[in-house]
């Protein structure tokens, strides 16, 4: 099976695969990213046939019911992620308030423009990037830069039927997102490193923005750890 189907293997039976499936429902499976791009990085997969291999810039508005379902998961992913981090000892929250800061902050949900595997699927994750098998720009930049789209934006009340955004398409509804490769080739190249906690400008120096990773990730989580140290226990 082509590598591109390789998600394919959980939808099907997620019971095969214990050590990677992290939740499953007749509706959808949450599973570990098997090349985790932060200390942790799940993907919330839907399981409905018709909707598997649809586009994930198309499917939230030619399938509005989708979208709420899928909130459900990413939920529980959310909560999958931080309850992982506690225990680890990697985070502490003084009440619920500061658990809910850290979750709106740190974690990130989204879809790529260009999805790399055939299958639809969420990824959620925090914004560390603290790994070593993160090795170039385009690894960083492809959930950095605008080619990787919040899931927010994928909302379809935010895009009614028959608006203007995709009257024109012959191919779907666009929602005013970016769908050329070439286009979406040159955000990943162009956009500059800019670090996830501070915002500050690394331009192309990759070797520096990791380095600048790491001491932002002992800071925040008050540890010492190697950058390849267990990702997706």
């Amino acid at each position: 099976m082509s590598f591109r189907f390789a998600l394919q293997e959980y939808i099907d039976d997620p019971l095969k695969h214990p050590d990677t499936v992290l939740y499953h429902t007749e509706d959808a499976v949450i599973i570990k990213d098997k090349f985790p791009k932060s200390i942790r990085h799940y993907l919330v997969l839907p399981r409905g046939r018709s909707i598997s291999f649809e586009h994930p810039l198309e499917v939230f508005q030619l399938h509005p019911e989708l979208y709420k379902q899928m909130e459900e998961y990413i939920t529980r992913a959310k909560r999958l992620i931080v309850e992982s981090l506690q225990e680890n000892k990697l985070v502490e929250f003084s009440d619920q308030l500061s658990e809910q800061e850290f979750i709106n902050t740190f974690i990130q949900v989204g879809v790529h423009s260009i999805p790399s595997m055939n299958n639809l699927h969420v990824h959620v994750m925090t914004r560390d990037f603290h790994l070593e098998r993160l090795k170039n720009k385009k690894h960083y930049n492809s959930f950095t830069s605008s080619f990787f789209v919040e899931w927010k934006k994928l909302n379809p009340e935010n895009f009614p039927s028959g608006s203007e955004s995709d009257a024109d398409s012959d191919d779907g509804p666009t929602n005013g997102l970016e769908r050329d490769e070439k286009t979406l080739a040159l955000t990943i190249k162009n956009t500059p490193l800019v670090c996830t906690y501070c915002g500050k400008n690394f331009k192309n120096q990759l070797k520096l923005l990791k380095e600048h990773l790491a001491r932002e990730f002992e800071n925040k989580f008050n540890v010492k750890r190697k950058v390849n140290d267990r990702p997706n226990p």
